[in-house]
């Protein structure tokens, strides 16, 4: 489908500037879709509304994607060798690298661009209008949106055309957070799982802001503590660890805990609704604490409905999700289990790696040859050639031969190119890696590594 010829150019695009198209939508009284009562035109803006977002889904292609040859001691495979880490770091990285949801993240990766620029560029415009140079102002506010615009069409020139460009540049803050809550949404929902670069703010810490709001001093107006301690019935902690947030709150005159929770953050990213709440108290000696929770774990293998889902609570079934056909060939025990998944994870990479590069040497290979086709037409086409014409064939066959020929080397280079060397494991190991990651991967069935299913 072609990206522009989908807009009608006098429905949605705008006559007026971003900045006074920005001033439109933070009215109260802004067309956007929800704020229609007519049917039909709350109908034509969501249908509006829904074209943006899929034509962010339907734009990518395989020139969008960047995939660099990874090496076994990076980082993402030495977090799926660690004991404690395991589990959810091999879910997200397996989640990640979903076909659907890679073109989500580019998606939101391409709005959160145009959010954070544009946001930088009107604080700035307010700013120097503030100070009494709004002529001045404007002229900068223009010079900044024309020099953003070309670094955006430059990066994302792969992505759309330079009138879909524009297109997302004009519909204004308040669409483009929408279109990035409903992507996010989805990711939640149907993936399990919150992009990295997300803050997690977890319910404890919000929880602990609203006590200290009604029980402790303070300026509403400067939204800061009052130094007087007196006033305060509330007293809290939150230390951040590298891998875990301890968030403690007590009530003046009381010994007791009102909260005090040990959130782990490496796990942050991953939507685990079976997580229950075992509290266990840390001055105990540690063979008495995993005694206890190898006792739960126990208890539990001799009957699965000792812990319960939400949707078991609700009368819901659960979701089947089979096993991967070659799980029976991987190791049983956890230990080489956690070597094994990290290999795995990286053979499928570098298969994924050297699959990319080659296709985008195929495609554009296959592009030299269409146009070198395309101007050798007109003399296949004329039937008995003279002298002349030969020539002119040699010409254009010698002039696209060289960078033909050039792509042909780097294909057979890459064919050349042994994953098992690279993964120091055996050929039918690594093809049962990457079996068992293709099936993990794309059918989404890295979910069965944390919830419960039947």
């Amino acid at each position: 489908m072609n990206k522009d010829n989908a807009l009608q150019k006098e429905e949605l695009f705008p006559t007026k500037s971003i900045l006074e198209y920005k001033k439109q939508s933070n009215n109260s009284n802004a067309c956007t879709f929800e704020n229609y009562t007519d049917e039909d035109k709350k109908k034509k803006f969501q249908q509006e509304y829904d074209y943006l977002k899929d034509i962010l889904i339907q734009s990518y292609s395989l020139e969008c994607e960047i995939l660099e040859m990874p090496t076994r001691d990076d980082k993402i495979y030495q977090d799926i060798e660690n004991s404690y880490k395991h589990t959810y770091s091999l879910a997200y990285e397996m989640a990640i690298r979903n076909k659907d949801v890679k073109k989500i993240l580019y998606a939101l990766g391409y709005l959160k661009n145009i959010k954070k620029n544009l946001q930088a560029i009107e604080n700035q415009y307010y700013k120097d209008s503030s100070v009494g140079i709004s002529r001045k102002a404007c002229a900068i506010y223009d010079s900044n949106m024309k020099e953003y615009k070309e670094r955006l069409i430059s990066k994302y020139s792969n992505f759309l055309t330079e009138k879909l460009h524009n297109k997302y540049l004009s519909i204004g803050t308040y669409t483009i957070n929408t279109l990035i809550n409903d992507f996010e949404e989805e990711l939640r929902n149907q993936y399990l799982i919150v992009p990295k670069e997300n803050k997690i703010v977890t319910p404890e810490a919000n929880y602990i802001l609203i006590q200290k709001i009604i029980h402790n001093s303070i300026d509403p107006k400067k939204y800061k503590w009052s130094s007087n301690q007196q006033k305060n019935k509330y007293a809290s902690e939150e230390k951040v660890y590298s891998e875990y947030t301890v968030i403690m709150g007590v009530f003046e005159d009381d010994d007791v805990f009102d909260i005090n929770v040990i959130r782990p953050t490496f796990n942050s990213h991953i939507i685990d609704k079976n997580i229950s709440l075992v509290p266990i108290n840390f001055t105990l000696p540690e063979e008495e604490i995993l005694t206890f929770i190898k006792k739960i774990k126990a208890d539990m293998r001799e009957d699965e409905n000792i812990i319960k889902t939400p949707m078991e609570l609700l009368g819901e079934e659960l979701e089947k999700i089979d096993e991967a056909e070659v799980k029976q060939y991987l190791p049983k025990t956890f230990k080489a289990n956690l070597k094994a998944m990290a290999d795995a994870l990286f053979a499928y990479d570098v298969s994924q790696c050297l699959a990319l590069e080659k296709d985008k040497l195929k495609n554009r290979r296959d592009k030299l040859k269409d146009k070198r086709d395309n101007k050798l037409l007109p003399y296949k086409k004329s039937g008995r050639r003279t002298a002349h014409e030969n020539r002119k064939i040699r010409r254009i066959e010698k002039r696209y031969e060289e960078d033909i020929q050039e792509y042909e080397k780097k294909i057979d280079n890459i064919n050349k190119i042994s994953i098992c060397k690279k993964t120091s494991v055996g050929e039918s190991t690594v093809k049962r890696y990457i079996k068992f990651m293709d099936e993990y991967i794309g059918g989404k069935k890295y979910r069965k590594l944390f919830i419960k299913t039947r």
